[in-house]
């Protein structure tokens, strides 16, 4: 943590579907030390997430602060009554929120936010700040950052950032490299997005900064029959049996690396949406 003397700024650090039950098993072992650290010098706790427990609800709640009735997005997809047309189903976006983001309400004052991979933003909207449109956003051919040039920024930088996994590639790769190249290619994808948030907090001025990441979510949903940590139960062999284990290390390195950019008059916040769970 770096000494300054700037005002109090907050670090929001999103982690999707991260899991106490997995961040508690592996700090019984020795692992993830940022994160405990974290824990035992401020305060931790189990959130209640929405109902529906989902990516897109939750984190607009994150957002404004209102439940899914009162902001309006359910679920991944939304659809029109009464039809079965597949072709009219449609990703749930900014668009859809029905109460104002914080980013929205901090508009016209002198707070300066950063967003970074934060559902929903998509499109991009104008704030007093800067952002990189999260998961809503459908591909990287789109403009999906605030002010629109920070894309070319990013990229000029050599920082080849990606949304998500594009499921053409997705498809691609578990025939021909299966499931562990999909862990991978995930693993990147996050690597690319801390490199991202990174550059622009050194960069940028911002009062408020939120990075939402992936990762554990991804890969609760590809390897977690795999993991061990949680019951005890023998898991079929697998080469994904240290899969979510390695997504939380990468986590608490990430995290790491963020927070050691701080100052001391920066509040640090770690939180998830939803957690995880055999079902």
């Amino acid at each position: 943590m770096k000494t300054g003397t700037e005002r109090k700024r907050v670090l929001v650090i999103g982690i999707d579907g991260a899991t106490l039950d997995i961040i508690e098993a592996m700090q019984v072992k020795g692992e993830l030390p940022v994160l405990s650290h974290m824990m035992k010098e401020g305060s931790s706790g189990i959130l209640t997430s929405v109902i529906p427990p989902l990516s897109p609800p939750a984190w607009s709640t994150f957002l404004t602060g209102k439940n899914p009735g009162k902001h309006g997005i359910y679920h991944f997809l939304r659809h029109p009554y009464a039809t079965t047309n597949a072709s009219r189903f449609t990703f749930y976006n900014h668009q859809a929120l029905k109460a104002p983001s914080l980013p929205e309400l901090l508009r016209n004052s002198s707070l300066r936010v950063g967003l970074v991979n934060v559902c929903p933003t998509y499109p991009p909207f104008p704030l007093n700040g800067f952002m990189i449109s999260g998961m809503d956003a459908p591909s990287e051919t789109v403009e999906y950052t605030y002010p629109p040039e920070l894309k070319r920024e990013l990229a000029a930088q050599g920082i080849a950032y990606q949304i998500d996994y594009n499921q053409q590639a997705k498809l691609r790769d578990f025939f021909f490299g299966g499931e562990q190249k999909i862990c991978e290619a995930y693993l990147a994808i996050e690597r690319k997005r801390a490199e991202a948030a990174h550059y622009l907090m050194t960069t940028k001025p911002w009062d408020l900064f939120i990075v939402v990441f992936n990762l554990p979510d991804r890969i609760h949903h590809l390897a977690w029959q795999y993991q061990t940590l949680t019951d005890g139960s023998s898991p079929p062999a697998s080469a994904l049996v240290e899969a979510v284990p390695d997504a939380y290390r990468l986590m608490d390195d990430l995290v790491g690396k963020l927070k050691a950019e701080q100052t001391e008059d920066t509040y640090v916040l770690v939180l998830s949406d939803h957690g995880y769970c055999s079902t």
